[in-house]
């Protein structure tokens, strides 16, 4: 998103530092303006030395700059900046509401007499990412209003929902976001906060006003939107502290809770005094870190910065990896690792015994195999203790062609075929290609009597 930045009476030092770091990293969506202010469609609005902002924008924000030296308001401006650029998501429905089967009548007229004005505030599904025609319904489990259903598709009731942001928490692959503060645009806050200096990193994620402390940036946002990804994403950016003021997931409050024991730099805090907790933690000046997320393969983000943050085997609740269990009915058909959609699971015959491999850290828990299994052999469940390397969860005998030696099929599945055909066919010791050269040779033979 376009980013239009307005500086106040910040000073000469701030003002140079503030156009450099654009410069150097956001060029290509900041503008800075002098002007008087008027609303842009599908732009950003930054006001850095002020409280107050123009409305009309499609975000719009301010830092006030009282107490600040010229390093900690370019800190603070380059973390808003790369907040803001990333936002997108904001005018993501904007055109469509006027089309949606679920738009109110009152949100219908707001938007003629208010035009480019009105920007959802509802939750936003990615169906190419959403995983719901797969099997997996985290985001209808988690909505407390029922406000979620799946139909061919997944669809949100705006009369139901109360935009508070369970849905976005709970879902693995970032397919449904909140506009106002959207993956993409944690992961630029991120971003913005490595971008410069600084003698210490504190993140404070807050549903209330907070009085400003030096270097501890603060973001106001519904607290329940913060899933465990943004958890590991903000230790593995380096952060020094990252503090959540407000309500969160079961998940996330279990996960957070073994989190602050491992590594000591996130808390969850109600109405304790902010400025005592920080007091009670030491900071190291941290180098610039080039945190390396995507911007399209948000599980990717959440298993590298697993990887970064925690030890294997570490014992960690709420994660949501996943554990799988395979009974012994498992014939290695190949149904699961074929119908997979994200390829966690592989058939591997090139060695004496068969195997059906898991790679958890392409498993986002959607259960499609589980479905698909026509033997009902797999389980899932969650991890207990940290693992995101491949494992094997199933062996059998092989059994191998006859002629070229080639792997066929396990035993399971050769026995399970006999027992259906009630007779052992010789024809099934044999691969397709060794089938067809028997059959010709047949033939030849036969023609040439």
């Amino acid at each position: 998103m376009r980013v239009n930045v307005k500086l106040v009476n910040v000073g000469e030092d701030a003002s140079a530092a503030i156009r450099s770091c654009v410069e150097q990293n956001y060029a290509a969506f900041v503008k800075f303006i002098d002007e008087e202010i008027r609303p842009e469609r599908y732009e950003a609005l930054l006001v850095v030395g002020a409280r107050d902002v123009a409305e009309g924008f499609a975000a719009a924000e301010s830092i006030d700059t009282a107490g600040m030296d010229a390093a900690e308001i370019l800190y603070h401006t380059c973390a808003k900046i790369g907040k803001l650029s990333g936002s997108d998501a904001i005018t993501a429905k904007t055109e469509s509401m006027f089309r949606s089967p679920n738009l109110s009548r009152r949100e219908f007229i707001a938007g003629i007499t208010r035009g480019y004005q009105l920007f959802s505030e509802y939750p936003l599904i990615n169906d190419s990412l959403c995983e719901a025609r797969y099997g997996c319904m985290k985001c209808i489990e988690a909505c407390p209003e029922k406000a979620l259903s799946f139909s061919g598709s997944l669809v949100l009731d705006s009369s139901r929902c109360t935009k508070c942001g369970l849905c976005a928490a709970s879902c693995p692959v970032a397919a449904v976001q909140m506009p106002k503060f959207s993956e993409d645009a944690f992961i630029g806050l991120l971003e913005g906060l490595n971008k410069v200096y600084a003698p210490r990193r504190i993140l404070v994620l807050t549903e209330s006003d907070e009085k400003h402390i030096p270097y501890v940036h603060v973001e106001k946002l519904e607290t329940r939107t913060i899933s465990i990804r943004w958890i590991l994403m903000a230790l593995k950016s380096g952060l020094d502290l990252l503090i959540i003021r407000g309500s969160v997931s079961e998940d996330v409050q279990r996960a957070l809770i073994n989190l602050k024991n491992l590594t000591g730099r996130v808390l969850l805090i109600k109405n304790e005094n902010l400025e005592d907790i920080i007091k009670e933690h030491e900071f190291e000046a941290s180098g610039l870190e080039a945190i390396g997320f995507s911007r399209s393969d948000y599980w990717f983000n959440y298993i590298v910065s697993i990887n970064s943050v925690i030890k294997q085997g570490t014992e960690v609740e709420g994660l949501s990896l996943t554990e799988m269990k395979v009974s012994e009915t498992c014939t290695l058909c190949g149904a699961c690792s074929s119908e997979c959609p994200r390829n966690a699971l592989r058939i591997d015959l090139s060695g004496e015994l068969g195997k059906l491999e898991f790679n958890t850290s392409l498993c986002t828990g959607c259960g499609f195999c589980v479905n698909v299994c026509p033997e009902g052999s797999i389980e899932i469940y969650g991890q207990k203790r940290v693992n995101t390397k491949p494992v094997s969860v199933y062996q059998d005998e092989l059994v191998r062609c006859a002629r070229c030696g080639k792997p066929i099929y396990s035993k399971k599945f050769y026995d399970r075929l006999v027992a259906k055909l009630g007779k052992e066919d010789p024809m099934l010791k044999y691969c397709n290609e060794c089938k067809q050269k028997l059959i010709y040779e047949r033939l030849f033979r036969k023609n040439q009597k």
